[in-house]
C-alpha cells in the first residue's frame, strides 16, 4: 500500500509540474499506475543524466511520422529547363558523330570500288571497266561485281541481254550507295511512275566522264555531248597508260544524288539517280547511267527541267554537308568542297588535258 501511495503521489506531482493536471488527485488503478511507472523508468534508463518526465514527450516527438517532401512547381520547371538545355547542346554533337560515321562508310565504299577497279585493270591487260558500252547494255558497275565479292550476282546476269529485265536488277550492292542517302535504295513497280528506268537497286556513285570544250572530241548525244577525255566514256574503254595527267591528279568516280528542287517529275524520289545495273538508255537519246560529264560544280543547286540541263551534265553531289567524296584514279579517296575552283575541278576530270593542278 505504501508503494502504491508513493507511486500515485509521484505521478500526480509529475503531472502538476508539467501542467497536465490542474492539481486534482488522480484515481488510477494500481495495475495501470504500475505500467506507467515502469514505462517512465524504462525511458529514464535510456538516458545518461536521469532526465525528468519531459523526456517522455520528447521521445514521442522523435517517433512522430513526418510527411514525405516533394518538388515545387518552380523546382520542376528548373529541372525541365536544364534537361532541355542539355539536349540542345548534345543533339548537334550526336548528329555530327553519326554523319562522321556515315562519311567514313562512304569513304570505305569508294576505296573498295577503287580496289575492284584496279584489280579489273590488272586482269584485263591494263583496261579500265567500260563506262557505257552501248544502248540498253550493262555498264561500269556490272563489270566490277566479281571484284567486290559479288560473283554470284555477276553470274546471275546476262551481259548480252537488256538491263531493264535482268533478274539482278533488284539486288542491293552495299558498296554502291552512300549511307547518308536518306531515301530508299530499292524501288519496285508502283513506287515510281517511270519504273522502266527507275526501278531496282540504286547507286549513288557515278564515274567521271571528262569535260566538254572547244576542239574536244566527243560523242554528240541528245542528252548532252559525251567527251572522250574522261576515265569513262560512251562505247570506249580507257587504258591505264592513257592517263597522262597522273593517277593522283585524275578523278575516277564521285557521289551523285541529284534531284530537282522546284517541283516537277524529277523532284520526286529517286530524282535523277538510277539503278546500278543500267549503262545507257535505249531511246536514241543516249542518256548514260554509269558516269557524268563534269560540266557543273559539285552540289550546285539547279533543276534539270527548269534550268534546261542535259541529263549527262547534271552535277555530282552528296548529302554530306559542304562536300562530295571522290575516288581518284590511283585508288585514294578525297573530299571535294562545294566551293572548289571550277577550272581545277574540270582539269581533274580529264586524263590528258595537261593542266597544272595540285592533288586535292
Amino acid at each position: 500500500m505504501q508503494q502504491e501511495k508513493r507511486m500515485r503521489n509521484d505521478l500526480t506531482a509529475w503531472h502538476r509540474k508539467t501542467g497536465t493536471l490542474g492539481g486534482t488527485p488522480l484515481r488510477i488503478p494500481v495495475a495501470a499506475v504500475a505500467r506507467i511507472w515502469q514505462f517512465r523508468y524504462r525511458v529514464q534508463s535510456l538516458t545518461t543524466s536521469g532526465t525528468s518526465g519531459n523526456l517522455l514527450f520528447s521521445r514521442f516527438k522523435i517517433f512522430k511520422r513526418v510527411a514525405p517532401g516533394g518538388f515545387t512547381l518552380v523546382e520542376l520547371l528548373v529541372v525541365i529547363a536544364i534537361i532541355g538545355i542539355l539536349v540542345a547542346l548534345l543533339l548537334p554533337a550526336v548528329q555530327a558523330a553519326r554523319e562522321a560515321a556515315r562519311r567514313t562508310q562512304c569513304t570505305n565504299n569508294l576505296k573498295q570500288i577503287g580496289l575492284a577497279m584496279h584489280t579489273y585493270v590488272s586482269d584485263h591487260a591494263g583496261f579500265f571497266p567500260p563506262g557505257s558500252p552501248g544502248e540498253s547494255t550493262h555498264g561500269l558497275f556490272s563489270h566490277m561485281l566479281p571484284y567486290l565479292g559479288a560473283q554470284t550476282v555477276y553470274d546471275l546476269m546476262d551481259l548480252d541481254g537488256p538491263t531493264h529485265t535482268d533478274p539482278a536488277r533488284a539486288i542491293v550492292i552495299p558498296e554502291y550507295h552512300c549511307p547518308s542517302y536518306p531515301f530508299p535504295i530499292l524501288l519496285f513497280e508502283g513506287d515510281v511512275a517511270g519504273c522502266y528506268f527507275q526501278c531496282g537497286a540504286l547507286t549513288t556513285y557515278q564515274g567521271t566522264g571528262g569535260k566538254n570544250g572547244r576542239y574536244i572530241e566527243s560523242f554528240k548525244a541528245p542528252e548532252g555531248k559525251l567527251p572522250y577525255n574522261g576515265v569513262f566514256g560512251y562505247a570506249m574503254q580507257r587504258r591505264l597508260k592513257q592517263i597522262e595527267d597522273g593517277l593522283s591528279k585524275t578523278l575516277a568516280m564521285g557521289e551523285f544524288v541529284h534531284r530537282d528542287l522546284s517541283g516537277g517529275y524529277w523532284s520526286r524520289h529517286p530524282g535523277n539517280v538510277r539503278p546500278w545495273i543500267l549503262g545507257c538508255n535505249d531511246n536514241r537519246r543516249y542518256g548514260v547511267y554509269a558516269f557524268k560529264v563534269m560540266a557543273i560544280g559539285p552540289n550546285t543547286q539547279l533543276d534539270r527541267t527548269a534550268d534546261g540541263v542535259h541529263f549527262n551534265w547534271l552535277p555530282m553531289g552528296s548529302f554530306h554537308p559542304g562536300l562530295t567524296m571522290f575516288l581518284v584514279a590511283d585508288g585514294s579517296v578525297r573530299t571535294v568542297p562545294d566551293g572548289i575552283n571550277f577550272l581545277v575541278y574540270k582539269g581533274m576530270a580529264t586524263v590528258n588535258g595537261h593542266e597544272v593542278t595540285e592533288p586535292l
